[in-house]
């Protein structure tokens, strides 16, 4: 039946079989051997990031021909695009909760993961379970090779043969970086998104947010609607319109002046856009807008939702890393994968404004390729000590190197994230929080014995 055609009653009976589906799934899950299972993932997941010494090659020809060769499954179901520096992952993640409040069968592709490689891909907003993406992967390895497909390829390929798999009718994509050449970038979306442009992978999308946005609005198709967050730049605004004119492109810039009583403590984020309350289960008030982005794109995509399915989904959120907090042995912890300057800043904002220096620590370990000589003195301001390490991870920063950026008496150097957390969790703050990597993230939360959701 055409989504199109689908009633409120239809809606509500699919609603009421995802969680006879799920536990179906989880009992077959439970009963297929689960150390087998986990063995072979591990090995699997080990070949595709021995792909990452491939390097970032910005060409979509490899898996242009690729996604041929399986029927171009990424035109199985409608989609819609994010693209953007800080943001997207949020962004993505309120727009599938949304289009699932309303009934539709969703998919959802993001990068980088926290923990384990299957929280790429989720279905109606569940993470998949190893079987169902190694299925895939076992019938893609040839074609895999065959293509020379690095490793963000692959998965990208991993995830439109899963999701047309799955019969899936709405499929949100992330983009890994970038846009224009971005491996995402092969899909017909009904809409577009992009999230906050900052300064970021200068190496590979330019050296002035004018390059870099012009990377991203990359993404927009002829004729298909885009949302972006307003650049508050008369010239970035020009180089956004002269896009979308050139392409026909319907164009929507957002911005938080678009939204009033603004709202956040450490469990949620309120505001107000005309009139209509609308309430997040994630903290931040930089999170606000990534919502509004959202909100907007719901209203521009063709989708049916109502403004209730749009609220409830929204309100049901929740993306792991994002200003994540838990109560572990007395402490009060604090997760934030930001990962550059710009989304420092932002954090260290949110911290300052909740709680007094004196209880504060901050865990922090960073790539090299970022730039934390401008990410780590923001740290040191906001925390009364800081405590750095190096992820267990090539691109990663020495501890020796962060801490060059730290008074010593105010840092603590430790190998690895693990001693990290041993050491943050022996001092008096009672507020720890653990930041600037994916990586660091994920080190951390495996320490502390954390699933993302």
């Amino acid at each position: 039946m055409p989504a199109g055609c689908r009633t409120q009653a239809a809606k509500g009976i699919l609603r009421s079989l995802r969680p006879c589906i799920g536990a179906i799934n989880r009992i077959y899950s439970q009963n297929c051997g689960h150390e087998v299972m986990d063995n072979w993932a591990q090995q699997v997941e080990a070949k595709l990031f021995s792909l990452t010494a491939k390097g970032i090659k910005f060409d979509l020809e490899r898996i242009r021909s690729a996604a041929a060769a399986i029927g171009n499954a990424q035109n199985s179901c409608r989609t819609i695009h994010v693209a953007g520096t800080n943001g997207k992952g949020s962004t993505c993640a309120f727009i599938e909760s949304a289009l699932r409040s309303a009934g539709y069968r969703t998919a959802l592709f993001t990068s980088p993961h926290i923990v384990s490689f299957a929280e790429r891909f989720r279905i109606d907003g569940a993470i998949v379970t190893e079987k169902q993406w190694l299925d895939v992967y076992e019938d893609l390895a040839d074609l895999i090779s065959l293509n020379k497909l690095t490793f963000f390829e692959a998965a990208t390929l991993i995830a439109f043969e899963l999701f047309r798999r799955e019969k899936v009718e709405w499929a949100v994509y992330e983009t890994g970086m970038g846009g224009r050449l971005d491996a995402t970038n092969i899909i017909n979306p009904d809409l577009s998104v992009i999230t906050r442009v900052a300064m970021d992978h200068r190496e590979f999308l330019g050296e002035s947010l004018e390059a870099i946005l012009g990377e991203k609005l990359g993404i927009v198709k002829p004729q298909t609607p885009l949302v972006i967050a307003d650049p508050l730049d008369d010239n970035l605004r020009g180089v956004v319109m002269a896009r979308c004119e050139r392409l026909h492109a319907p164009c929507t810039m957002v911005g938080q002046s678009q939204i009033t009583d603004l709202h956040s403590d450490e469990s949620k984020t309120v505001f107000l856009r005309n009139g209509v309350k609308y309430e997040l289960s994630l903290a931040g008030d930089f999170q606000a807008e990534n919502a509004l982005l959202a909100i907007v794109a719901l209203e521009r995509c063709g989708a049916e939702l109502t403004s209730e399915e749009v609220r409830s989904g929204l309100r049901k959120t929740r993306v792991s890393g994002r200003l994540d907090h838990f109560d572990i042995q007395g402490k009060r912890f604090i997760f934030d994968v930001g990962h550059n300057p710009d989304a420092a800043t932002l954090v260290c904002g949110q911290l300052s404004s909740r709680y007094p220096k004196e209880t504060l620590c901050i865990v922090t370990g960073i790539m090299a390729d970022k730039e934390y000589s401008k990410m780590v003195p923001g740290y040191a301001l906001c925390a009364n000590h800081v405590i750095v390490a190096r992820p267990q991870i090539a691109r990663a920063a020495t501890s020796e190197q962060l801490a060059a950026w730290i008074p010593p008496a105010q840092c603590t150097v430790c190998s690895d994230v693990a001693s990290a957390i041993d050491s943050a969790l022996l001092r008096k703050e009672g507020v720890i929080c653990v930041a600037g990597s994916f990586h660091t993230v994920g080190e951390a939360f495996m320490k502390l014995g954390i699933r993302p959701v």
